[in-house]
């Protein structure tokens, strides 16, 4: 199955309708893991599909993240970035180059999933937890 028919299908399984801008940009999120922004994914299809406008790129994503196609992204500034992989994982927030990258860990999963069924928090449900670790990869890392 092709890019834009997988696409076709993932809105159909959301519920929602292939409409065009909805299918550009769904497309420009599964093309970019670099968990973009609003703005960035508007400069991506703007070349492309000039009269799209940044109001509909921020309401298709708020739509997608409804439809649980997307989540954010917290970088612990004003900016929200999106997530387009909405499978359990966690975040390595890079503070040198403000990149982000997906951290797959069951031990972790396993260690927050026995933390809380031990210490729960009073009239609270969690829902879903994701960590973000910030930092910087060392200028000697070793081969693999």
């Amino acid at each position: 199955m092709n890019n834009k028919a997988q696409i076709r299908k993932t809105l159909a399984n959301a519920g929602l309708k292939a409409t065009v801008q909805r299918l550009v940009i769904l497309e420009a999120l599964t093309d970019n893991f670099s968990h973009p922004t609003a703005e960035s994914i508007y400069r991506q299809i703007k070349k492309k599909y000039p009269s799209i406008s940044l109001s509909t790129v921020y309401n298709t994503l708020e739509v997608f993240r409804q439809h649980g196609l997307v989540r954010f992204v917290n970088t612990g500034s004003v900016t929200v970035r999106y997530d387009p992989v909405t499978d359990k994982h966690h975040h390595l927030f890079l503070e040198d180059s403000n990149k982000i990258e997906d951290y797959y860990n069951n031990e972790l999963d396993r260690l927050l999933n026995k933390f809380f069924s031990k210490n729960k928090i009073p009239n609270f449900e969690i829902n879903d937890m994701q960590v973000q670790i910030k930092g910087r990869y060392s200028k000697y890392q070793k081969a693999n």
